[in-house]
């Protein structure tokens, strides 16, 4: 049984102002806190791996935990969250602009294989969560380990698992709603045998 707890990271000014944010966004004193009060509770937990986002925000939080656990972070952007279009960075979460672009990312008609000007596309996104899938498989059966990373990328990647493709388009406002839902500095575990398809169970 291997055992990932996932991180999200502490609070930037783009999530107080719930706007999409630009990849260098850093942490508020209030998101520094819970970097803090999050590097905590993992340290009781006994990590042996931890593993970062490339972005600022994640950054800082990993640093936190690293500090707490004395563990080295590996970072690597399969860890980092989903590429918007510039042209959303700023946009509120729930805005004409934002719900366009998600519906139309959603049913794969917009972005590219990269973070470009035009963002990466839901199959792309699908591609990096899988490169994590194939990351964790590498690891000892007993790990126990930390990913600090974002929130749609967690959701995400905790549905396409056990699913390489695209969800229906009906899922979308459940996967919507799970992505605002999920808090700044929050831990989900997870736990799942190395099977190549492996049953994992959640908890937050």
């Amino acid at each position: 049984m291997t055992t990932v707890y996932f991180v999200r990271h502490g609070e930037t000014d783009g999530n107080s102002a719930k706007r999409h944010q630009h990849e260098n966004s850093a942490l508020t004193a209030n998101g520094k806190r819970q970097a803090a009060e999050a590097a905590a509770a993992i340290a009781t937990l006994s990590p042996t791996h931890l593993f970062v986002s490339t972005r600022v925000r994640a950054l800082e939080t990993g640093q936190a935990i690293a500090k707490a656990t004395d563990l080295i972070p590996e970072t690597s952007e399969i860890f980092a969250e989903l590429c918007r279009p510039w042209h959303m960075h700023g946009n509120h979460h729930i805005s004409f602009v934002s719900l366009k672009y998600m519906a139309l990312w959603f049913l794969g008609r917009v972005g590219g294989n990269d973070c470009g000007e035009a963002g990466e596309s839901y199959q792309q996104f699908i591609v990096r969560i899988m490169q994590a899938r194939h990351l964790l498989e590498q690891l000892p059966d007993d790990a126990v380990v930390v990913v600090v990373s974002h929130s749609a990328w967690i959701n995400f990647f905790v549905r396409h698992m056990n699913r390489p493709i695209p969800l229906p388009w009906y899922r979308a406002p459940f996967v919507f709603f799970s992505i605002l839902k999920l808090k700044n500095g929050s831990i989900t575990k997870t736990s799942y045998h190395i099977l190549r398809m492996p049953a994992w169970s959640l908890e937050t």
